[in-house]
């Protein structure tokens, strides 16, 4: 979940992402992520969240950048035990 002064995006696993305009729907009662004027800000959100998780060390990074759309050069490859130990 990322929560600007505007928007509020949450991403579901195993469910529909949400997408709030808490200046329109401060009590987020309507999820207008797959509204298209929205779609925009959507995957601005996407990547800002992305970036934070990456920042994180947060291991659901690497969920979302495969379901959130996040183009191959902004993702972050992670390391593994394998890589750690090549010389």
């Amino acid at each position: 979940m990322l929560r600007t002064e505007r928007y509020k995006i949450v991403a579901n696993p195993e469910g529909t992402d949400e997408l709030y305009d808490l200046r329109t729907d401060a009590h987020e009662l309507h999820n207008v992520i797959a509204v298209p004027g929205y779609a925009a800000v959507a995957r601005t959100l996407r990547r800002l969240l992305y970036a934070e998780l990456v920042r994180r060390g947060d291991r659901f990074s690497q969920w979302l950048a495969f379901m959130g759309d996040i183009p191959d050069g902004d993702r972050v490859r992670p390391e593994t035990a394998v890589e750690q130990h090549v010389d």
